[in-house]
């Protein structure tokens, strides 16, 4: 479980950010995997998790983390391990129950509440103000193009023939 917290931890969030930042993020990331090892999904095989983050949070392995990270590996697993290590064991609770830990990188300056994604109210999943994602060089960038440029990226991702027909 250790090795795994540390994969998600380096998936999802810079190893460059503070240490509390990467604490944060390592008691997320083992709060998750408890939860979703306390109910397996049977669409996984017997697994508890997975590493698709589009279905659960990333992982990488030490693998992609080296590839990744270069010469910087030893320095950022050093950092990750030892934020994973101070948190390792402690889950995030609500009311004596671990809690669904749903997290994301940035918002549009508001959340939204849980009910407002999955259409079923949590009591600590609530809309709130986020008004520090404005301030990420994330939050927002430019994107420009040329007049036939949309219809090349669609067309590259989303297939299509275009029939002309002359009236």
């Amino acid at each position: 479980m250790f090795e795994y917290v540390v994969g998600a931890v380096a998936a999802e969030i810079p190893p460059t950010y503070h240490s509390q930042a990467l604490r944060a993020q390592a008691a997320v990331c083992y709060t998750y995997a408890v939860k979703k090892r306390s109910s397996p999904d049977p669409t996984l095989g017997g697994a508890d998790i997975t590493d698709d983050s589009a279905v659960h949070q990333g992982y990488l392995d030490a693998a992609a983390r080296k590839e990744k990270w270069g010469d910087k590996y030893e320095t950022y697993e050093k950092k990750i391990e030892e934020a994973v290590k101070d948190v390792f064991g402690k889950t995030i609770t609500y009311d004596g129950e671990i809690i669904t830990a749903a997290f994301h990188a940035i918002s549009c300056g508001q959340t939204f509440s849980a009910e407002e994604v999955w259409g079923k109210d949590v009591p600590y999943l609530k809309s709130v103000t986020s008004a520090g994602d404005k301030l990420s060089p994330d939050y927002s960038s430019t994107l420009t193009l040329t007049a036939d440029a949309p219809i090349v990226l669609v067309g590259r991702e989303f297939p299509i023939t275009l029939s002309l027909i002359h009236i």
